[in-house]
Parts: C-alpha cells; sequence; structure tokens
C-alpha cells in the first residue's frame, strides 16, 4: 500500500491505494466468506473465510491454489469454470460446490463469483455460505415424503389430502373405491365423492366456522365449502 498519493501525468490524485483500502475493510467486516484470487491462487481472504475452512490465518492460504478448498471430486468442475471465466467464456456466477475444510471435513457450499479490475490486473471474487444444515434439512423431507408416499400407496384404506375442499393429493386404494380415477379425483371437490343426502349431512357435521378454527379457515381437514 502506498503512503502517500501522487498526482498521475493529467495532474489528478492516483486513489487507487485508497480504494483498495477501503474495498479491503468492507470484505474484512463482512459475515459472508469472501476470498479474492489471482490465476485460481488465493490473493486475499476475510476472516470469515477462514472461519468456514477452519485455518487460523491468512498466512496459511497465501498463494495457495482455491482448489486446495474444493473436495476433490468437485475440482474439475470448478476449474473448468476458472479457465472459461479467465478466457471470456461463460462460465455460472453462481453454483453449488462441495469445500473441503483443513481438516478434510467436506461441506456443501454456495458459491457466487465476480471478477473486477485493480491496477491494471483481474481478480476473481467470491462469496461462499455453508448450506450443509439446508442441505440436511432438504434431504430429511425427501426421505419424509417418501415414506409417507409409500405408507399412502400401501395402505389398504382410502386416503386423501384437501384443502379448501380440494383434493390435493390420494392414494389408488381411494380411486379404487370411489370408482373414479386418480386424475379424475385430483384437484376435484371432495363433496363430489358422496351423493347429495350425504353430502348434506356431511357437510353440516364437519364444517368448522372460520371463526372457530384454531389453525385457520381453509385449512385442510377443517371446513367442506359446497
Amino acid at each position: 500500500m502506498r503512503d502517500e498519493k501522487k498526482p498521475d501525468q493529467d495532474g489528478k490524485v492516483d486513489r487507487a491505494g485508497d480504494n483498495e483500502i477501503r474495498f479491503r475493510a468492507i470484505i474484512e467486516r463482512s459475515v459472508d466468506a469472501i476470498g479474492v484470487s489471482k490465476n485460481g491462487v488465493h490473493d486475499f481472504v476475510n476472516p470469515a473465510y477462514l472461519s468456514l475452512f477452519g485455518y487460523a490465518n491468512i498466512e496459511e492460504l497465501a498463494g495457495r491454489p482455491i482448489l486446495d478448498l474444493i473436495a476433490p471430486d468437485e475440482r474439475e468442475r470448478v476449474l473448468e469454470n476458472v479457465r472459461r471465466r479467465a478466457a471470456g467464456d461463460d462460465a455460472p456466477s453462481a453454483y453449488e460446490t462441495r469445500g473441503l475444510k483443513k481438516d478434510g471435513t467436506v461441506f456443501d457450499m454456495d458459491v457466487h463469483v465476480s471478477t473486477y479490475e485493480l491496477s491494471g490486473e483481474t481478480f476473481t471474487l467470491v462469496i461462499l455460505r455453508d448450506v450443509s444444515g439446508r442441505k440436511k434439512v432438504e434431504e430429511s423431507l425427501r426421505e419424509s415424503e417418501e415414506r409417507f408416499r409409500i405408507l399412502l400407496d400401501k395402505g389398504f384404506d382410502g386416503v386423501f389430502i384437501h384443502e379448501n375442499s380440494i383434493i390435493l393429493d390420494l392414494n389408488q386404494r381411494m380411486a379404487d373405491i370411489s370408482g373414479y380415477t386418480h386424475s379424475e379425483l385430483l384437484h376435484s371437490k371432495v363433496i363430489n365423492l358422496f351423493t347429495l343426502d350425504s353430502q348434506r349431512r356431511i357437510h353440516d357435521y364437519i364444517r368448522c366456522p372460520p371463526e372457530k378454527s384454531e389453525r385457520g379457515p381453509g385449512h385442510a381437514g377443517c371446513a367442506i365449502n359446497c
């Protein structure tokens, strides 16, 4: 960094040093992991970046390739993005990959990439976020949905799920009992499954006025609106 600003050939003050200082100050205070690289090699990272990967200080990463912090099975894909960006070709500016911590732990992370020019050189800036927790929740939801679907499809009882009296899902047993096809019942009105006489009795029996509903009007199972 320069300690004093000198006029350039046009007599203007060169503010590149000041701009870089401000830029780094913003990055250092960010809660997101931010890293700057040049030609695929670490140039500068903020404290959040160090914490994300389990390093104690920037000296541990200075001069090291950014691929060192990418899971081995993801390095070729990330390297291809780096090559394309360096060549001026289209490359994704946002994607998911897997990072590699200092202790060898692999984790899922979101990557947001941009480039900028400074003092005639091109740098790459990345913003990284650990999304392992989100991915685990998504996987748990998928597994729960799969288990629910198995129970729904293998059950001996006819089952359907509705909201605002419109069928959102049902099992094949429900279709068999009603005499309709699965596609005919999907998104149809629940009340159409019953005879006119039954419709009146069911309506009176299970109708739940909005002011008495603890979970709000229209919630599945709360009311049938003919």
